[in-house]
């Protein structure tokens, strides 16, 4: 991953001195994995912090991004910005439309819609290291498990490796935030074709036409 992000664009993203990195790289393993340990480069790659970057055109410059890269993010990427304490007052008076993620956080914890918030979690959120980022809807399906139809908020996720889509998967879900506590929510596989339609082809156990007959739309199912 170092050779595809170089050292200075990494440090410079994170805000860390090339001699800090080196002393946390040559620190002793903690083998268990826990908190204090060291970690791989998808860890650092992943800080929070780079979506900021990657809603900043100038910043991104500067750092040598192409502009084809560029215009992927910033169009792509939800606007994403660091939390201040001197952007209080606006981004209080905005918080409905936004999300805020602790800058390392990971598995939704400690992520909070702007408009659930108490002013008791706002501080703790000035207090600490999070982003602010702009609120995008998630798309929802009906499903039919045990005939009992429901609607479930659903995300799409793409894992890859070395800069190559190896698999799609959707994660249904009612709430706040992504969870495995939701009756028949998960994980689901998603189907995906030209010209499929909901009313001419079978769909899968479980998942129901959501009234379309929209075509080549992806298809998720329990």
């Amino acid at each position: 991953m170092r050779s595809q992000y170089p050292l200075c664009i990494s440090c410079g993203v994170l805000e860390v001195s090339a001699s800090g990195y080196f002393n946390w790289l040559h620190r002793p393993q903690d083998m268990t994995g826990r908190a204090g340990g060291r970690h791989s480069d998808e860890a650092v790659l992943a800080h929070k912090r780079n979506l900021a970057l990657f809603s900043d055109g100038l910043r991104m410059s500067a750092l040598g991004v192409p502009d084809a890269t560029q215009k992927v993010l910033l169009e792509h990427v939800p606007h994403t910005e660091v939390v201040m304490p001197e952007d209080a007052k606006r981004l209080w008076e905005g918080r409905r439309g936004l999300f805020f993620k602790p800058v390392a956080g990971f598995g939704s914890r400690a992520a909070y819609r702007g408009d659930k918030l108490t002013k008791r979690v706002w501080g703790e959120i000035l207090a600490g290291e999070y982003v602010a980022q702009a609120l995008v809807a998630p798309g929802e399906r009906k499903v039919n498990a045990d005939g009992a139809g429901q609607t479930m908020k659903f995300d799409m996720r793409a894992y890859t490796y070395e800069g190559s889509v190896m698999w799609l998967a959707a994660r249904l879900y009612q709430g706040q935030t992504t969870n495995f506590r939701t009756v028949d929510g998960g994980f689901a596989p998603v189907y995906s074709g030209p010209m499929v339609s909901a009313f001419s082809a079978p769909l899968p156990s479980g998942v129901s036409s959501d009234d379309s007959g929209q075509m080549g739309k992806p298809i998720c199912g329990c």
